[in-house]
């Protein structure tokens, strides 16, 4: 079984510009209500701006993932 990424983490999610900071688990979106989500983010650093810049995405969907960010380390530090 595949570790679960905690809530916090910053990943960078296949096709997509932005990094994404989960906040939640197991979660259907409005656009696709009948899907369960693995993961629901936000953009990364911005947050939690709006309900349309919630996005759902599965564990397949991550390409790399950072954990335990310090407050100091912002975006333009992650490779």
């Amino acid at each position: 079984m595949e570790k679960i990424l905690p809530i916090g983490s910053v990943v960078k999610v296949k096709n997509l510009k932005k990094y994404m900071m989960i906040f939640g688990y197991l979660q259907s979106h409005g656009a696709h209500p009948d899907v369960c989500f693995d993961y629901v983010g936000v953009p990364y650093p911005e947050g939690n701006i709006d309900l349309r810049a919630h996005f759902g995405f599965q564990r397949s969907d991550i390409a790399v993932s950072y954990t335990h960010l310090r407050a100091h380390e912002t975006r333009s530090n992650l490779v």
